[in-house]
């Protein structure tokens, strides 16, 4: 790659990721333009399925050079209307370019970039084509999408005489699920929300999947927030990873005398997890619910069966899910019905299950995921590299060796999702300038097979595996920070807080600002770390 310390740079993909990676760029100097294809920003979040909040809070879900204001801050888990409002905002702060309606079919390579095809509506209403130029191309048209939502493919769905939708097809559970027998397909987080509003309004709501996940409570015991356990530098050093960043943490995961810490603390958080989950599930059969309450064997067996049969630590892929928190104490009530198992067939009343249990029904929401991503506008040869099962996985999880002068954003998806963006533009920059400078392609796509085998070893497989860090976050933001020249101790000097303190978006809001020092001092060129990740 040329270096590029200037030029035009197109974003695909007005979410997130990309006005977190826009607003970085131009922050740096670049003439920035994001596409997206659709009529309004927010990427999945502005055709988010009805009631759909954020899992974490909002204070990890913003940009660190833009916080929320607390005297108008949003809910703790901020609905769908909350995020996009609140990117509406940042584009206008950062006075970024977007042009909506705007789809992106083709990109062809020039000797010095890019040339996009850009498909839009002219001044009369038509479809025109037009091509535009830029040095540089950040990919970010997202990990999950509306369109690319996994379809039921099973006997009789023909003939099934009720309504089967997935999740972005309900309007309102008042509308769709009131007074019905209505079964939820599925064991993520959409699913959890999907069968929890359902619980509030239907006849019956039944929840099916094939394998019990952990999830994650808001709270252990209503005391302690789950974010500051899993955040704090202490416990992220124990999380098994590909990659140990720092000497402390390859020590203790290495090192045979001390490893027995890793599982012996992943087993007690899943202790205490599991005794918030059973301690609502006990707190629901207290209260007066409407439901008659069933002989307490059969309650108990409705509990058994969302227990996981894996380790926590094997479970906090790349999308760990946080449960509703009256998903137990309905559980309990006989508000909601848990089944394992799969989904063998429909007949013209029923929902068929592979124990041989069949399911009356007049709803049936498949919520079971997307299908991983696909770039139809680039060529064949590039889709190849990077259309798989379980999704793209890239070198540092920014870019594709073999695809010149292209970046990616939002394919590190963490707990910490905007710092892994700003960081991940930070260090895509630092290429572009060849401040920093990359190892041989061979060598990054032995790194690249290194991580997807880890992976497929070490994490339940689903079909956006390789586009997340998720739980890893702290060792993968360590790496970016060490590759182009700053601390990764963010509360340092203060070393308490560095080992117990969660770690938030505010810690990385200085690390701009060192860039643009050590970029002032003109240092020599950094050699990306001997790191997979």
């Amino acid at each position: 790659m040329s270096r590029i310390s200037g030029g035009r740079v197109a974003v695909i993909g007005g979410g997130i990721s990309g006005i977190g990676a826009a607003k970085v760029l131009q922050r740096n100097g670049y003439d920035v333009i994001i596409y997206e294809k659709t009529g309004k920003i927010g990427g999945i979040w502005s055709s988010a399925y009805v009631d759909a909040r954020l899992q974490s809070s909002w204070h990890l879900y913003e940009f660190s050079d833009f916080p929320h204001d607390p005297k108008s801050a949003p809910d703790r888990h901020p609905t769908k209307e909350q995020i996009c409002h609140y990117l509406e905002a940042a584009v206008e702060h950062f006075q970024l370019t977007v042009l909506l309606s705007s789809e992106v079919v083709a990109m062809s390579e020039t000797e010095e970039g890019w040339n996009l095809s850009i498909k839009q509506k002219g001044s009369k209403g038509e479809i025109v084509t037009k091509e535009e130029h830029f040095c540089f191309v950040v990919i970010s048209t997202g990990v999950f999408s509306t369109s690319r939502k996994r379809r039921l493919s099973v006997p009789g769905t023909d003939t099934f005489k009720g309504r089967m939708i997935n999740e972005y097809q309900v309007s309102t559970a008042g509308v769709d699920f009131a007074n019905k027998s209505v079964v939820i397909l599925g064991n993520g987080k959409t699913s959890l929300d999907m069968v929890t509003a359902a619980a509030a309004v239907a006849k019956e709501a039944h929840h099916v999947f094939r394998e019990p996940r952990w999830h994650l409570p808001n709270s252990i015991f209503g005391v302690v927030d789950t974010f500051s356990l899993l955040f704090s530098r202490a416990s992220t050093a124990l999380m098994p990873s590909w990659a140990y960043p720092t000497t402390a943490e390859r020590f203790a995961n290495t090192c045979k005398p001390f490893s027995f810490l890793i599982p012996a603390f992943w087993y007690f958080l899943g202790v205490l997890i599991s005794l918030t989950h059973w301690f609502n599930f006990r707190h629901g059969l207290k209260e007066k619910g409407n439901a008659p309450r069933p002989p307490p064997a059969e309650t108990a067996q409705r509990y058994k069966v969302t227990v996981p049969d894996v380790s926590l630590a094997l479970s906090l892929r790349s999308a760990t899910d946080m449960v509703p928190d009256k998903y137990f104490s309905l559980i309990a009530k006989g508000n909601i019905i848990p089944h394992r198992a799969n989904v063998v067939s429909f007949t013209r009343d029923a929902l068929v299950l592979s124990t041989g249990e069949e399911i009356p029904c007049d709803v049936v929401v498949a919520s079971i995921g997307c299908e991983y991503p696909s770039f139809p506008f680039l060529k064949a040869e590039y889709r190849q590299c990077l259309e798989q099962e379980g999704g793209c996985q890239l070198y540092r999880h920014l870019i594709h060796p073999r695809i010149p002068n292209v970046g990616f954003a939002g394919f590190n998806h963490s707990f910490l999702h905007t710092t892994c963006c700003e960081l991940g533009t930070l260090w895509l920059i630092a290429v572009m300038r060849r401040e920093l400078l990359l190892p041989p392609i061979e060598v990054m796509e032995t790194s690249i097979d290194c991580i997807k085998k880890w992976k497929s070893k070490n994490c339940l497989f689903e079909t956006t595996q390789n586009c997340g860090v998720n739980s890893r976050f702290q060792q993968y933001l360590d790496i970016l920070c060490l590759d182009i020249g700053t601390s990764p101790y963010r509360k340092m000097p203060n070393l308490l807080a560095e080992l117990l303190a969660p770690y938030g978006v505010a810690d990385y809001r200085g690390v701009q600002d060192e860039v643009d020092k050590a970029r002032a001092k003109k240092r020599k060129p950094r050699h990306a770390l001997p790191l997979d990740t």
